[in-house]
């Protein structure tokens, strides 16, 4: 989602230990099973979380429910 600078993804890599690489960007649309799917991506799986935690904690469920809402109208 915010990993996407080839510079600094090469940096890291050759950081670990990595000499030979290659990164090929490809544009393509992802497609997902239901709405729940990409709520829970975003809620719970980018730094948005931390937000959603931060703001009220223990409504994570409820923001997956809500945003899995908004998605699927």
């Amino acid at each position: 989602h915010g990993y996407h600078d080839k510079d600094l993804i090469r940096g890291d890599l050759a950081a670990a230990g990595f000499s030979d690489m290659a990164i090929d960007t490809i544009a393509e649309q992802s497609r997902a099973s239901s709405p729940r799917v990409p709520a829970v991506a975003y809620c719970q799986g980018t730094l948005l979380r931390n937000e959603i935690e931060a703001r009220e904690a223990g409504s994570l469920a409820s923001a997956t429910d809500y945003t899995e809402a908004a998605i699927a109208e």
